[in-house]
């Protein structure tokens, strides 16, 4: 139960995070993509991390879409949005890893 409390956590600190930081404009293009970059290059690897370890043991279950909601590569694009002053809202669409 605490795994899935741990993907349930970061999924919705992650949409609100994204609904916030899309809202925020950096106007300063380089400043934006250093920004972009920094984040992706601390989120991504940890997540990847995280989803290789224990993703799995939810998978087998029922409703493993409810816990695992973004495959790594999908925060990758969501983490594209951000600092373009306009806020962005989730789709999120779990994508079979391959």
């Amino acid at each position: 139960m605490a795994l899935k409390d741990r993907f349930k956590n970061f999924n919705a600190c992650f949409e609100e995070i994204y609904r916030i930081q899309t809202a925020w404009k950096v106007p300063d293009d380089q400043l934006r993509e250093e920004l972009r970059i920094s984040i992706s290059e601390m989120v991504i690897p940890a997540y990847r991390s995280f989803v290789g370890r224990f993703g799995s043991q939810l998978e087998s279950g029922k409703n493993s879409g409810k816990y695992i909601k973004y495959m790594p590569e999908d925060l990758e694009n969501y983490l594209s949005d951000l600092f373009e002053g306009s806020p962005g809202v989730l789709h999120h669409m779990r994508r079979k890893s391959s």
